[in-house]
């Protein structure tokens, strides 16, 4: 009989972690400032190297009280207590983590410690140290705004104290207003991404005032407020292109104050830009958006990483950005790319994703029997792969004519659409409209009498077909 894995609150913190962050959580708990419960300990220790070999815990919680050097006899109520304390520890551990990575909010701490408790000579240092924190700070996004105001206002509730003039109250208050703009501006663009309206007035408050205010007031060097404002105007009225334009040349300037992140997020409102203008019919912003994936390269905000996983790539942005430097055509760029970066995609999916996009870049060069050999015997695991690599195969088969294959493809793909349960209704509805209209447009080639404009007007009518571009490319070649 299968053993089903130990799964505990515990190990989905443990799995959150890198290797750098799992051995400096073990010293974490050895500490007797943090923990006085040496059991604790060793029970981490007896965890730990699962989750470096990326293995799951095959035991029951018997057979795990068994391997430690617990005297007493297994003790659920002992067991849950020891798992649960363990996890406490671990979620302040990662909550000291998120501390530590921030040394202007650390700074301003100590500084607001040394003011409470009226500790002079820590307080001057304290300052200075805050003050060159906050200089040395490369971001200059809404967290370096609020940090700024802090250090101003400890400053003057220090003179405030000392009965001194309070001549630094107007700088706080800059640093709060640039705060404001640049929060508000962000939360204003992440509402019109996520429910895709126009209105955002109606949702939050002072929309038209600040958009007033920057029209009189321009914050061309404050990174945060002018990159939100473009990106905001962007999304309220996406007819107008030189506020993506605006947008563009902003990122190029001042992505590198910001965090990654944050970063990537902003350049994701470029690309979604670009993407609706494409299928609106507007191909000229392929070329943008391909412009964009080569931005993200080029300051290496491409990758997701952590300490010991820098440069990591997402087999799906790897997919995404050699399908459009196909689309655009540059096929020696994109055969580069794919050469070039499959390293740096996570080891579980590299191996599929190379093939399936080493397979589409033949697939564009016409060499058809490459296409078919290379994926024919690839067993792929993302759900999203599996459908473009059925796809590719069925257009394959149809520019190769193996009418035989293309038939037997499209019945097994129908039959996986259907019982894919993690494909989504849309994807579901996509992929069996491509499959509909190859077997159409196949019919008339074959000499069907079936009316090809008719079928040109049907596709046009459309809202969600798989690789429509190619299928008004083969409806063209028939007419």
């Amino acid at each position: 009989m299968r053993k089903e894995p130990l799964k505990l609150k515990l190990f989905d913190l443990l799995s959150k972690m890198d290797v750098y962050e799992r051995n400096r959580f073990l010293k974490y708990v050895r500490s007797p400032f943090f923990n006085e419960v040496k059991e604790l300990v060793e029970l981490l220790k007896f965890y730990l190297p699962f989750f470096k070999k990326n293995k799951p815990i095959l035991l029951s919680k018997e057979e795990v009280w068994a391997k430690l050097s617990f005297t007493e006899i297994y003790n659920d109520v002992k067991f849950r207590r020891l798992n649960s304390d363990l996890s406490k520890l671990a979620e302040q551990f990662l909550a000291y983590l998120a501390y530590e990575s921030y040394p202007t909010r650390n700074a301003n701490n100590l500084l607001k410690i040394a003011n409470e408790r009226e500790i002079d000579k820590l307080y001057h240092t304290a300052y200075k140290s805050a003050k060159n924190t906050q200089e040395k700070w490369v971001y200059r996004n809404a967290d370096f705004h609020y940090e700024q105001y802090r250090l101003e206002t400890e400053f003057h509730s220090m003179l405030e104290r000392g009965n001194r003039t309070a001549q630094n109250l107007l700088p706080a208050v800059e640093q709060l207003d640039k705060f404001y703009l640049s929060e508000k501006l962000r939360f204003l663009c992440s509402l019109l991404t996520y429910k895709n309206v126009v209105n955002a007035e109606d949702e939050m408050l002072l929309v038209n005032e600040i958009l007033q205010h920057l029209q009189i007031q321009k914050y061309d060097d404050e990174p945060a407020i002018a990159v939100y404002h473009q990106a905001l105007l962007s999304l309220m009225h996406p007819e107008a292109v030189e506020h993506y334009h605006q947008l563009k040349v902003l990122l190029a300037k001042f992505s590198a104050y910001f965090p990654a992140e944050e970063a990537r997020n902003l350049y994701i409102v470029a690309q979604n830009y670009c993407i609706k203008k494409v299928n609106a019919g507007n191909s000229y912003f392929l070329n943008e958006l391909l412009d964009l994936y080569k931005a993200l390269i080029n300051t290496q905000l491409i990758f997701k990483g952590n300490i010991q996983e820098d440069n990591v790539l997402s087999p799906w942005t790897y997919k995404n950005i050699i399908t459009v430097s196909l689309r655009v055509g540059e096929l020696d760029w994109a055969l580069k790319f794919i050469e070039d970066f499959k390293d740096y995609i996570p080891e579980m999916y590299r191996d599929n994703a190379y093939t399936y996009n080493l397979a589409k870049y033949h697939f564009y060069l016409k060499d058809y029997d490459e296409v078919i050999s290379l994926l024919i015997n690839v067993d792929y695991q993302g759900v999203f792969y599996i459908l473009d690599a059925k796809s590719l195969l069925l257009k394959t088969y149809y520019e190769t004519d193996e009418n035989a294959a293309l038939t037997s493809l499209m019945d097994s793909f129908k039959v996986l659409l259907n019982r894919k349960k993690m494909v989504a209704p849309n994807y579901r509805k996509m992929y069996k409209n491509l499959i509909r209209y190859i077997k159409k447009i196949r019919n008339i080639r074959d000499g069907g009498k079936k009316n090809i404009e008719e079928v040109e007007k049907q596709l046009t009518a459309e809202s969600q077909v798989a690789d429509i571009t190619w299928l008004k490319e083969k409806i063209e070649e028939l007419k």
